[in-house]
């Protein structure tokens, strides 16, 4: 959860200076000896156009259907690559679910609290007003449960 709050914090500074990440994947997470958090790959990902792929990261569903992306796709990527890392699968790996729908993170671990769950699942809602309206709140939402 911290991890999370944290990463929420660095992709909204991104979003701050008006630029979306459009890569977020584990491979870009830095965590040095002190804890400090690094999030890389801003200069890649802005740049990133829909026809380039999704370069292993987690893109949102209208990134992939090459629809107009915002915020709210980088919002789902960090909840898919968060979801990804509690349970070592994708939130759309078909040999979970069969309806396309993401599993319940309980499902897939048993000790998750519900709230992060919830959070999660608003994270990877497929339509982007269905979910978080910025980074921040995702940030906020994870610090009420670090509490």
């Amino acid at each position: 959860v911290s991890i999370l709050g944290r990463l929420a914090g660095a992709v909204a500074h991104g979003h701050q200076h008006r630029l979306l990440h459009r890569d977020l994947k584990l491979s870009n997470i830095f965590i040095d000896s002190n804890g400090m958090l690094k999030l890389a790959g801003f200069g890649f990902g802005a740049l990133l156009s829909a026809s380039v792929g999704n370069a292993n990261g987690f893109p949102a569903p209208e990134l992939i259907a090459g629809q107009g992306i915002g915020p709210r796709s980088d919002i789902y990527s960090l909840g898919a690559l968060i979801f990804n890392a509690l349970t070592e699968v994708t939130p759309e790996d078909t040999r979970i679910t069969a309806t396309g729908t993401t599993p319940s993170l309980q499902s897939l671990v048993p000790e998750a609290p519900k709230q992060l769950e919830d959070l999660l699942a608003r994270c990877l809602t497929q339509q982007p007003e269905g979910r978080f309206a910025s980074a921040v709140e995702v940030a906020q939402a994870a610090q009420a449960l670090a509490v």
